[in-house]
């Protein structure tokens, strides 16, 4: 520390308790004999400094008048003398000097007035010098704390004038630190923390092991760590979203999709930011791999419920990205590649107060095709992942052509200890080539062929400048400009007596540009402020044209102008209430959207805390995909109008958390009430959406209805020993409704996601330079209707297949899903180069999970439904130097 002032049933459900008993292992006692131990109960202050002086021979000077009548109750296991004596000394009028090898105990000043001392700092990575966001620092003994801000700092007010800080962080050495806060109001500390996995320089030094997540106290939050997701098992690429499903609430969903299913909501209604920019296309390789490179992620927040008030524009989570910023210390180069892509990740100091970061990846599989792509294109042309094809039948002959690239950057200057700018770019594309054959024997004989082609494109920027202000005030204005683009084409050839060829193309655009001010203002000891602004401008274009005739074009500009204002209140030492609001003004529709916040904690006990929130959300931007989408072009962004009305989301989330040093336990409820929700499953074109009365199928363009989600999340999770991880259960219900359409004679049916159970375990261990881990999932299969409709019509699409609306929707369920995955990364150092080689395997029992159900065409009329597996037994090597 420097001072410096200026994450079957027979067998394989018993296959899966045996996997999840590790948890109840019990663990060993770790000794150190420069460490104290103690637990003292109505004790006498003289009696227990007598027995630190004779157990730890130890020199501890006092004088008897200091300690008269002084009686403790305190605890310390595994401290250091200093903090040790910390605890016993506090409240009691008394602290310590350090004189050579003597401890003096000495009695503090006497005031009148209470007074109030700051502690501020900013916690770093040692090896790095990066800073380490949400980080924990809490005095010792007390009530007092705060989690450090995306920036590193921390600000603490507190009554006492001296005591012990603890610093944690997930995936780092937590420390405990002495210090006199009346000498260190005007200081800034800078404390830094070591890596509990560190491996170069030709050491290795492994801690307890390998750390993925940690729940902090706020409802319905978890603190994602990347740095070691690599060593996860993995489907070819690491995976950050896929990684993110192993977490509790998150549901795993099907393997073709990355798309992020939380409690009951979709992936559109996520809000995902990195630094602040919001990414709108989340999935590279048809939804198979996340669009975020894990490369250029140091930190991930996602709250699944109660997320604080600066937050809006999405109704069911948020998950919060914070690029790498790089080394401040040392140059490095780093390599990696698997089956499916390559890629390099390059860090550069910058004059001694900042850092360059890039990292750049790629899939090769337009030149050369491995095992790993060809397994994945198999389940594409058997099933297309979870799209269904406008038409097909068996003997279809279908060939995708896949690619995709990205690029992270990130420059960082930090002019001095108060100021920080950073400037982060983000970029990504795909391309998607299709083409189906129809043998003219086969079911359809009035079809040749069909060749579609694809391209999307995110292309974000931001920067950002920080500061801190005194001694209590934290600010921060970010500017950012987010876009996605797509453009496809779609021809089809038709036989018969006039043999003719139909020829569309679209293109969808939606700019995002944003500037925010936010600032935090410690009010005082039991008063955190949080309050800022913020101006959204949306604009989206559809262009449609069909086949020679003048494009059909929709252009949207809305204004998003919001305030925000947020308290976090101490009401008691053991209990603290954040409330605050939201206010949006959205244009398109001229209405004003106000949006409370509530949550609270309540300790029940050292180790147990009750919390729970009560929160509405409102949802400005809609996401349109069907049956009928084109170009394997999943789906088009929309802004809300007098058509298609915002949605909007109430939530109730109540938890009970147990937590000690070995053992992390929760057990959450949750309900979620969503209004205005959309249904777009019976329009052709997303332009159909903004005409009043008009459908090329039934007459209704929108479909508005209602959602319900409840459930019951449990958390087991083992934090020290050579073995760790966590097991969850999930169960949930999610069901819709649309009252006033058709749609499944307007009652409640289950939602495409719902899946009723869902448990799931991780263990992770390392071993000298061996990294070990398995994942296990035991889950309800998803929902499907068992009937299917072929529609018929002379307008721009001929055919498409359907759910049949007058059937009852989603009323049968697939079977149980069952899987276990593991994988080995084995780290070497080899002529001043660091290896990584490792080998994973998913689906390591083969098992035979079916993904989802797949319509096809017989005899020109006839729609039967077909099983579409998910990927069998399928290893994966990859590995990885750094210079």
């Amino acid at each position: 520390m420097k001072k410096n002032d200026t994450h079957f049933i027979d067998r394989y459900v018993i296959t899966g308790i045996l996997l999840s008993l590790f948890l109840y292992n019990p663990i060993k006692s770790e000794s150190n004999g420069q460490l104290v131990d103690f637990d003292y109960q109505n004790t006498s202050l003289k009696t227990a400094l007598d027995s630190l002086i004779d157990s730890h021979q130890v020199a501890i000077i006092y004088q008897d008048r200091h300690l008269e009548g002084k009686r403790i109750s305190a605890k310390c296991a595994e401290c250091t003398m200093e903090a040790a004596l910390n605890t016993l000394f506090l409240g009691h009028g008394l602290k310590w000097k350090h004189k050579g090898k003597q401890y003096i105990v000495i009695a503090k000043a006497k005031s009148g007035i209470k007074r109030e001392f700051i502690l501020k700092g900013v916690v770093r990575d040692k090896l790095s010098g990066e800073p380490i966001l949400y980080a924990n620092v809490h005095i010792q003994n007390t009530h007092f704390g705060d989690i450090t801000n995306q920036e590193g700092y921390f600000y603490i007010p507190t009554s006492i004038d001296s005591g012990s800080v603890n610093i944690s962080y997930i995936g780092y050495e937590p420390i405990t630190v002495p210090i006199f806060f009346s000498e260190a109001t005007d200081s800034l500390y800078v404390i830094e923390l070591f890596p509990k996995v560190i491996r170069s320089e030709g050491v290795t030094v492994t801690g307890d092991n390998m750390e993925f997540f940690s729940q902090p106290m706020k409802t319905g939050q978890i603190s994602f760590s990347p740095k070691h997701i690599a060593s996860l098992p993995k489907l070819g690429e690491t995976d950050i979203f896929r990684t993110l499903k192993l977490l509790p609430g998150i549901q795993i969903g099907n393997i073709g999709s990355a798309g992020l299913y939380i409690r009951g909501g979709t992936p559109d209604q996520n809000l995902i930011l990195l630094d602040g920019m919001s990414v709108y296309q989340t999935d590279h390789f048809y939804g198979f791999f996340s669009a975020i490179n894990s490369e250029a992620v140091k930190d991930i927040q996602i709250y699944k419920g109660g997320f604080p008030a600066k937050y809006g524009g999405r109704i069911s989570s948020v998950i919060e990205m914070t690029g790498r910023q790089g080394n401040t210390k040392k140059r490095r180069l780093s390599f990696y590649s698997n089956f499916l892509t390559a890629g390099l990740t390059y860090e550069e100091p910058l004059f001694g107060r900042g850092s360059l970061f890039m990292t750049y990846r790629s899939s090769y599989s337009d030149y050369y095709r491995t095992f790993l792509f060809d397994n994945i294109y198999n389940f594409l042309t058997d099933g297309e992942g979870q799209n269904s094809l406008v038409i097909s039948s068996e003997s279809s002959d279908y060939n995708p052509q896949l690619s995709f690239y990205d690029f992270n950057g990130k420059i960082t200057f930090m002019p001095n200890d108060h100021n920080i700018l950073s400037i982060s770019f983000f970029t990504g594309n795909d391309d998607i080539e299709r083409l189906y054959n129809f043998p003219q024997d086969t079911a359809i004989t009035y079809l040749d062929g069909i060749q579609d082609a694809s391209r999307w494109k995110n292309q974000s920027g931001s920067v950002k400048w920080s500061r801190i202000w005194g001694n209590n005030f934290y600010s921060h204005i970010l500017l950012s400009k987010s876009n996605y683009s797509s453009n496809s084409f779609y021809q089809s050839r038709y036989l018969g007596d006039l043999e003719y060829t139909v020829d569309i193309s679209d293109d969808n655009t939606l700019d995002d540009f944003t500037l925010r001010f936010d600032n935090e203002w410690s009010l005082s000891l039991f008063h955190d402020i949080e309050f800022g602004i913020s101006r959204k401008v949306l604009n989206t274009k559809y262009e449609l044209k069909f086949q020679d005739n003048e494009s059909e074009i929709e252009k949207y500009r809305a204004n998003v102008s919001s305030i925000y204002f947020q308290d976090r209140w101490q009401i008691l030492s053991n209990a603290e209430i954040i409330w605050g609001w939201r206010f949006s003004k959205y244009d398109l529709n001229n209405k004003l959207f106000v949006e409370p916040r509530t949550s609270f904690k309540y300790h029940l006990s050292k180790y147990l805390t009750l919390k729970g929130s009560l929160d509405n959300y409102t949802q400005f931007i809609h996401r349109f995909s069907n049956n009928y989408m084109i170009g394997g072009k999943k789906y088009v962004w929309l802004l809300s109008n007098d058509n298609l009305k915002p949605s909007d989301s109430r939530q109730i989330n109540l938890g009970l958390r147990y937590d000690d040093r070995n053992l992390n336990s929760e057990v959450t409820i949750f309900y979620r009430d969503f209004q205005k929700i959309s249904s777009f499953s019976f329009i052709q074109f997303p332009t159909d959406s903004y005409k009043s009365n008009y459908n090329r199928l039934n007459g209704d363009n929108v479909h508005l209805g209602t959602g319900k989600s409840k459930g019951l999340e449990i958390l087991i999770q083992k934090k020290r020993g050579s073995i760790r991880g966590w097991v969850s259960y999930s169960f949930g219900i999610s069901e819709q409704r649309f009252p006033d359409s058709g749609f499944n004679r307007g009652v409640v049916f289950p939602a495409n996601h719902d899946r009723t159970h869902e448990m799931k375990s991780v263990i992770t261990s390392t071993y000298n330079n061996w990294d070990f881990s398995l994942f296990w999932i035991f889950s309800s299969g998803s929902v499907f209707t068992p009937q299917g409709m072929q529609y018929f019509s002379e307008d721009v699409y001929p055919y498409a297949i359907l759910p049949d609306s007058s059937a009852s929707l989603n009323s049968q369920r697939l079977p149980i899903i069952h899987r276990i995955d593991v994988s080995i990364i084995r780290h070497i150092r080899i002529m001043s180069v660091d290896w990584e080689f490792g080998l994973s395997v998913f689906n390591l029992f083969d098992q035979k999970n079916i993904s989802h159900k797949k319509y096809i065409t017989l005899d020109n009329t006839k729609i039967v439904s077909t099983d579409v597996e998910m990927l069998g037994f399928t290893p994966t090597f990859f590995v990885r130097l750094t210079i």
